[in-house]
């Protein structure tokens, strides 16, 4: 505790200021989960639809910023881009080490400066209901024996 102590003060007389949720922040581009409206992970930002059905809700992200992975390699980056532009919706492209290349990383995410606290930001969930439910629903019928 009190070693813990003492290294926070001499970082801290350094002018390191500790990072609050450094893993956290590594999963979200730099920003946290609580902030985060809508996440597509790499595999999804190379999915052209995905990125589509994105782009299509832009104009409501007035309050919010768009983050994007600058270490992914897909055209579909200029989309968001334009259409961020357009609808003068904020935007960054994040080069750092929080950016990762592997599928399940995060390769775009809408964030909100304050906490949000959305408990669905995935975007397939999130816009796409419908295409989440069927399944489940059918899946409880024969949980249930209501052939």
């Amino acid at each position: 505790m009190t070693d813990n102590l003492t290294d926070r003060l001499e970082k801290n007389s350094m002018g390191s200021t500790p990072q609050t949720n450094p893993d956290e922040r590594r999963q979200y581009l730099g920003s946290l989960r609580e902030r985060v409206l809508v996440r597509l992970s790499v595999a999804q930002f190379k999915n052209k639809e995905l990125v589509e059905t994105l782009v299509d809700h832009i104009p409501s992200y007035q309050n919010y910023q768009v983050l994007i992975n600058n270490k992914i390699n897909t055209p579909n980056a200029s989309l968001i881009i334009k259409s961020c532009s357009q609808n003068n919706i904020r935007f960054s492209l994040i080069s750092d080490q929080s950016a990762q290349t592997v599928d399940e990383a995060t390769g775009v995410l809408v964030v909100s400066k304050d906490a949000i606290n959305e408990s669905i930001i995935d975007i397939t969930q999130k816009y796409n209901k419908k295409l989440i439910l069927i399944p489940t629903i059918s899946l409880r019928k024969y949980q249930f024996g209501l052939k």
